[in-house]
């Protein structure tokens, strides 16, 4: 919350917002557009290094991967089904939390232009023209 700017409260003061109404209405949608990037990359980093899906019901992955490792003595094949499926678990994360970051930068009027699929495989975007990098052959500006 300390990344939005004082005169934001301010603002609300001087407009008659009581402090939980600034709060609600300013304070917090601008924070949490804040929040969600990181909170979800450390989610997404959570989820890869430890065994918090057997919370949810998934069992420990690397530990019935080594039990079937042990007894086939197949360990790159079962190893690379194990990291399948969690980038599979990772991609599906990332496109929640690419679609809950473009709904929240909506509501501020932050258009974003890049796709899930695009942030994900790390897709581009031009830059856009310049006095520099729209010159002719010749030097002269098009």
């Amino acid at each position: 919350m300390d990344s939005v700017p004082i005169g934001q409260t301010e603002a609300a003061q001087a407009l008659g917002m009581s402090g939980m109404s600034a709060m609600r209405w300013i304070i917090l949608p601008q924070s949490l557009r804040l929040m969600v990037p990181p909170l979800g990359n450390s989610f997404n980093g959570l989820m890869k290094s430890t065994s918090i899906l057997s919370v949810i019901g998934v069992s420990e992955m690397f530990l019935v991967t080594q039990s079937i490792s042990a007894a086939t003595f197949r360990t790159f094949e079962i190893f690379a089904v194990v990291a399948i499926y969690y980038l599979a678990l990772t991609t599906i994360w990332t496109v929640i939390q690419s679609a809950i970051e473009k709904k929240l930068n909506a509501r501020v009027g932050i258009v974003t232009t890049a796709s899930p699929w695009q942030r994900l495989f790390g897709g581009r975007r031009s830059a856009p023209l310049t006095p520099v990098t729209a010159l002719s052959d010749s030097g002269v500006l098009k």
